[in-house]
């Protein structure tokens, strides 16, 4: 492994993932090209260029990947000390209180939860707070992006006003990540950071967050689907765990969401980049960024699957299960921790 004391190894390594996970889809795409035009170079060279390609890569992600932590971490984390279930409120509990509050919070310590998961999202003055959304539409009684208003705008929302029962929670205000953080560690609730902004920013406000906090290193995970963030946050502090997310239609799905001209064009690429990112996921990214977990979307969770997992001696946490006995089949039958929208209840999906 290369040294990451060095402040020079942290910027080549640094750039080369900012730079490398960009053109990791051109790279593929080169790659077919040679093979696909193998006639023309003929086909010992198509062979010696792709082998050469090959070891290249591989020769970078041996020396680029950061060792994993001691399985007893990851162990004692996902370990709910209360003996019970290991109950993960997605969002806090999404479907018993308004999704990323103080009240979630809450909710989820009361219901018998072990661990939550919280959205993190930055305001224009650089200030973490949770939201899922790049929007505050969908969750708030105000419309915009979080990106263009300040703390002090988005405290003025009411992050209750969407929410299915409004009489138990008339008003709630979006935290700030510090505000979530001091409740955690006051509750014992574990804490799955989810980041979907791979700034570096982001990157720097969860790293100060782990200094202030020295606890969070035992109560907390950071989560992803972006590759580059969890590198860059186990580059900056190795000693942080993390987990990869995935889900086999993750590109897809955020296509269908995006509203642009010539989506029809755009979606049998969203269908290869997928393929790309999940034959990645299982076979060296989880290496590279030295994680201890991977979240998966259960509907493709298998027993081939999960034995793929322990055999890289990572551990799988399956979300989101809201059925009662698909609960009772993750939790009992094979004993994984569970991300769910409702840690009593159950909702029809």
């Amino acid at each position: 492994m290369a040294d990451m004391n060095s402040p020079y190894s942290k910027h080549i390594w640094n750039l080369l993932i900012n730079v490398g996970f960009k053109l990791f889809s051109s790279i593929f795409v080169v790659l077919v090209t040679i093979l696909s035009t193998s006639g023309l170079l003929g086909v010992s060279s198509c062979l010696t260029v792709s082998i050469l390609v090959w070891c290249i890569f591989c020769a970078v992600v041996y020396w680029g990947k950061i060792d994993r932590l001691p399985s007893h971490r990851i162990e004692k984390f996902l370990e709910n000390e209360e003996n019970g279930p290991a109950i993960i409120g997605h969002r806090g509990g999404a479907n018993e209180a308004p999704e990323n509050t103080i009240a979630a919070l809450l909710e989820a310590k009361k219901n018998g939860a072990y661990a939550v998961e919280v959205d993190i999202g930055v305001t224009k003055d650089e200030v973490a707070i949770l939201l899922h959304d790049w929007t505050v539409d969908r969750t708030t009684d105000g419309e915009g992006k979080i990106s263009e208003m300040t703390l002090e705008e988005a405290e003025r929302l009411n992050a209750a006003a969407n929410f299915s029962n409004r009489s138990q929670f008339p008003s709630e205000k979006i935290p700030t990540l510090e505000e979530c953080v001091i409740k955690c560690l006051e509750l014992d609730l574990k804490i799955y950071f989810d980041v979907k902004d791979f700034s570096d920013k982001t990157v720097s406000i969860l790293i100060d967050i782990y200094e202030r906090y020295p606890r969070l290193m035992e109560t907390a995970i950071v989560c992803s689907f972006i590759p580059s963030v969890i590198y860059k946050v186990r580059l900056r502090n190795p000693e942080i765990l993390t987990a990869l997310t995935t889900s086999p239609r993750f590109f897809q799905t955020e296509v269908k969401k995006m509203k642009i001209p010539l989506k029809e064009w755009i979606s049998p690429v969203s269908y290869v980049m997928d393929s790309i990112m999940v034959w990645s996921m299982f076979n060296w990214l989880w290496y590279l960024c030295g994680n201890s977990a991977i979240l998966l979307n259960k509907d493709f969770i298998s027993r081939s699957v999960l034995d793929h997992w322990n055999a890289c001696g990572i551990h799988v946490v399956p979300w989101t299960v809201n059925d009662p006995g698909d609960k009772v089949y993750f939790t009992e039958s094979l004993k994984l921790a569970i991300i769910t929208d409702c840690v009593l209840s159950s909702v029809d999906e």
